[in-house]
């Protein structure tokens, strides 16, 4: 069933529904709760998600376009295998994370933080 919504909609609770190749273009959704929602494939751009928290999020293959998360949260995300290009990164801050074989500019990071610990013994 296709439904075509062109109007202001204060509210909206979606429960155990199937919203499958949906599309939602030029939407105010500031302040909208997505709780175990299956987002495989969904794509992304030109899209503001300033000061969005993601939380036990899985992204293995989503693709981010022209997006601003700045002021983001990300707490027990797999970022795992996700590549970052011409992104402002000013100010990120990494706290407990696993950065086993993560690069900056084809240089692993476990290599970095050595050369770092050595130079400041």
């Amino acid at each position: 069933m296709m439904v075509k919504i062109e109007s202001k909609i204060e509210s909206v609770d979606v429960n155990k529904s199937d919203v499958t190749g949906s599309k939602f273009d030029d939407v105010n959704m500031a302040g909208v709760l997505f709780n175990n929602v299956n987002m495989a494939g969904t794509s992304f751009t030109k899209i503001s998600m300033a000061g969005a928290r993601f939380s036990e999020a899985v992204m293995q293959g989503m693709t981010v376009t022209d997006a601003n998360l700045s002021g983001g949260h990300f707490r027990e995300a797999s970022l795992s295998g996700s590549h970052f290009n011409a992104c402002n990164m000013l100010g990120v801050s990494l706290v407990g994370c696993n950065v086993a074989s993560m690069k900056i500019d084809g240089i692993l990071v476990s290599d970095l933080l050595e050369a770092y610990r050595k130079a400041n013994v």
